[in-house]
């Protein structure tokens, strides 16, 4: 009787101390929702009381990378990589290379960039990155004259604006300027108001004449709208948006929320409700829109199933009888083992 004592009490310390293994950190849940601020914060205070760990230092680097906070994400990725961890084991996911190559090209250190992105090719077997001619394209490039300059613009702000489209005298942007109202919520990766597009009229210096304003309370939503590109005439839009029905966001099996390619029509001046394309799937991506010149074929970013990498650049026809033909993927010419986002065509094709 005593030994069956014992027995038992021996597996409910097996089975508490594995339960307490597989515990999450608050580090963790913040990271697996996209809160990479507070996730980021969490690690912090769970590295200064833990010390180094392998897991956290590669989740505290990818956090402070989707912050664009490249200093701190180094300085992690440098420990990992370098074995500054209590972890017997001081492998690491080869993918770490490449994001240290990322995080050196952000800063400017683009020779010791390299370094890591010959370590990250070598790290999946391919023999046929030439470093050396890496190098050389890179060294090159600093020697050439700057065949433009680069000027804040008028109508910028302290928040995220990108994306900008001019016709005539109007730029439309992408921003996440809005004022939020008291019940209005976040996006949890920034804590910052949702993005909209906006629009704001200049003068033939790019000055802002009048006060920039929401394109349309049609267009905009209480959730992501994101990249666009305009029609020919001006009268039809293609947006990413969030994906939604209802106004609440719709969510794929691994509980994340796409991002939607919508139409959006001008009739009287004025911007109607923006309509899903029918080739949208709740289980991907689809992204980025850009329009050839004559509107017959619509380029995207998808991280569909079927591609090269991450994101691949996809394209549909638009048939004039309103209808679209099945996504084509652009080819290994274009596309890689990477992520192929943000497409632009030009008027000649």
């Amino acid at each position: 009787m005593k030994s069956t004592k014992i027995y038992f009490t021996f597996i409910f310390l097996l089975m508490t101390f594995s339960v307490s293994a597989q515990k999450k950190s608050r580090g963790d849940r913040f990271f697996e929702k996209g809160d990479f601020i507070n996730a980021a914060k969490q690690y912090e205070q769970q590295l200064d009381e833990e010390g180094n760990s392998k897991e956290v230092l590669q989740n505290i680097a990818i956090a402070y990378f989707n912050l664009y906070e490249f200093k701190k994400s180094y300085k992690y990725l440098k420990y990992l990589t370098i074995g500054r961890f209590y972890n017997s084991d001081k492998t690491y996911d080869n993918s770490n290379n490449f994001l240290l190559y990322q995080v050196l090209s952000s800063l400017g250190e683009h020779d010791r960039a390299i370094d890591y992105l010959d370590l990250y090719y070598k790290g999946m077997g391919k023999e046929d990155f030439n470093k050396s001619e890496a190098v050389a394209f890179i060294e090159n490039f600093k020697l050439k004259d700057d065949d433009y300059t680069i000027s804040p613009a008028s109508f910028n702000s302290d928040n995220a604006d990108f994306n900008a489209i001019k016709r005539d005298s109007i730029i439309y942007f992408v921003s996440d300027r809005s004022d939020n109202g008291l019940f209005d919520k976040n996006y949890k990766w920034t804590h910052r108001p949702f993005l909209d597009i906006y629009m704001t009229t200049v003068d033939a210096e790019n000055q802002i004449k009048y006060e920039t304003q929401s394109i349309s309370d049609k267009l905009n939503s209480k959730l992501h709208e994101g990249s666009f590109c305009f029609s020919a005439d001006g009268n039809t839009m293609y947006i990413s948006k969030s994906n939604s029905e209802r106004g609440k966001s719709k969510f794929d099996s691994l509980k994340n929320n796409a991002v939607h390619l919508y139409k959006a029509k001008k009739e009287d001046g004025k911007w109607q409700k923006p309509v899903k394309l029918p080739f949208n799937d709740v289980n991907y991506s689809i992204e980025h829109p850009a329009l050839n010149a004559d509107g017959t074929r619509l380029y995207f970013s998808s991280n569909m199933p079927g591609g090269f990498g991450g994101f691949d650049i996809y394209y549909v026809d638009l048939n004039q009888d309103g209808t679209y033909s099945k996504p084509i993927n652009l080819g290994a010419k274009v596309n890689t083992i990477h992520r192929e986002q943000f497409p632009y065509i030009s008027k000649d094709n």
